[in-house]
């Protein structure tokens, strides 16, 4: 990749081997993508993959967005994504803490509010 440009990838994970299946390359530093690129990306990926597949998302806070939650419920993935140490997640009213580490099994819409992100 040239310089001054950056690479938002999704890859499948095929015998211990991460596969690239689809990306999206901009000019600019490697700051924050804006939420409508992975969604793209998620919908361009979507169209590769057979309905029927279990597909689990493992992202950075690159996927960490409250409209990229909405989108991936909408396709049946499951996803888990690391997101900033300064966003505390609520779930059934529960907060989650900054380096919480678990599962949340239930499913959960979130909403950036200020100092956090809420269920709804």
């Amino acid at each position: 990749m040239g310089r001054g440009c950056v690479a938002l990838m999704m890859h499948v994970v095929y015998k211990g081997r991460a596969l690239p299946l689809a990306w999206l390359v901009r000019q600019g530093s490697k700051d924050h993508f804006p939420e409508d690129l992975p969604i793209a990306l998620v919908e361009q990926v979507q169209e590769l993959i057979p309905p029927e597949a279990k597909v689990v998302l493992l992202g950075d806070g690159e996927f960490d967005g409250t409209r990229l939650q909405q989108t991936m419920q909408d396709t049946g993935w499951s996803y888990v994504c690391r997101t900033g140490s300064q966003v505390t997640a609520l779930v059934a009213g529960r907060a989650l803490s900054p380096g919480y580490r678990g599962v949340v099994e239930q499913a959960w819409h979130a909403r950036r509010v200020p100092g956090g992100v809420h269920d709804t």
